[in-house]
């Protein structure tokens, strides 16, 4: 019989995906590494270990027009409500992401997905 541990922890990050398209490859992978690396390590102690990756979100501190701009550049043709980022970002501390670890969670309209 195999002891599992139990859930004792989440750590979630979020990072920012952003870059030219000559470089855009490597920027999509760039959260990919510390993720799973982190979820590996940390497993024994039954912590798991998600990325969530925003794009352009409208926020009382952001520039609308910067906001609105990046937005259009991906395949949804907006930018997020704070909100939408949050809904995200829940999910992983929520009971349904209770088998879910070493995730990145594109939340950015497409942007990545180009």
């Amino acid at each position: 019989m195999t002891s599992e541990p139990s859930d004792s922890g989440l750590h979630l990050q979020t990072a920012l995906v952003a870059g030219s398209a000559a470089g855009l490859g490597a920027t999509k992978a760039a959260p990919m590494s510390p993720t799973r690396t982190s979820a590996t390590e940390y497993r024994r102690n039954g912590v798991r270990v998600n990325t969530a990756t925003p794009g352009a979100v409208y926020t009382d501190g952001a520039d609308p027009q910067r906001t609105e701009a990046l937005g259009k550049a991906t395949l949804l043709g907006h930018g997020a409500r704070a909100e939408e980022i949050a809904e995200a970002v829940a999910f992983f501390a929520s009971p349904k992401a209770s088998h879910t670890t070493g995730a990145v969670l594109p939340v950015n309209g497409g942007r990545t997905a180009v």
